[in-house]
C-alpha cells in the first residue's frame, strides 16, 4: 500500500515536471531578448497581443499550444510577448505596450515581428494552424521585411 502511494507521488511529480518544459519561455521585455539573442545567437520573435482579443486567444490555442511550435521556436528564437492587459491593476504594463506597438508600428493584433540582425520581418496575418504559421514564419515571400528602426 506504502509503495503504491509512493508511486503515484513520483508519477505525479514527473508528470508536473514535463508539463513544465512544454511550455516556451516568454520574454516580456523586448530589449532583455535582444541581449539575449546576441548571447544565444538566436532571432527575437515579438507577440503583440491583448488579454480580451479573439484572434489572439485563438492563435494562443491552436499555435501556441503545439508541441511543434514550442521545440521549433524556442530552439530558434528568443520570445517576447507584449501583451496589452487594460485596467487599472495593468498601468506599467500597458504603457509599455503602448510604448513599443509605437516604436515598432503595430496596425493590429494579432501582430507579430521577427528580428533578425538588424532586419524587422513583420507578419501581419496570422494563421490559425501552428504548421501553417511556422512555414509563414520561415517564408521570405509571404512577410515582409523592413530594415529596423
Amino acid at each position: 500500500m506504502k509503495s503504491i502511494f509512493i508511486l503515484k507521488i513520483i508519477l505525479f511529480l514527473c508528470w508536473g515536471s514535463n508539463s513544465y518544459k512544454d511550455k516556451p519561455i516568454w520574454h516580456n521585455n523586448i530589449d532583455d531578448a535582444i541581449l539575449k539573442s546576441k548571447m544565444s545567437n538566436k532571432k527575437v520573435f515579438i507577440y503583440f497581443t491583448y488579454s480580451k482579443c479573439g484572434p489572439c486567444q485563438k492563435f494562443e490555442k491552436h499555435v501556441c499550444a503545439d508541441q511543434e511550435f514550442i521545440k521549433l521556436m524556442s530552439s530558434q528564437y528568443e520570445l517576447v510577448k507584449v501583451q496589452l492587459q487594460g485596467g487599472a491593476n495593468h498601468k506599467n504594463n500597458d504603457a509599455y505596450y503602448y510604448e513599443m506597438k509605437n516604436k515598432y508600428d503595430v496596425p493590429t493584433l494579432p501582430y507579430f515581428i521577427v528580428l533578425d540582425k538588424g532586419k524587422q520581418i513583420r507578419i501581419d496575418k496570422p494563421e490559425y494552424n501552428s504548421k501553417k504559421f511556422m512555414q509563414k514564419l520561415s517564408s521570405n515571400g509571404k512577410a515582409r521585411r523592413n530594415r529596423g528602426k
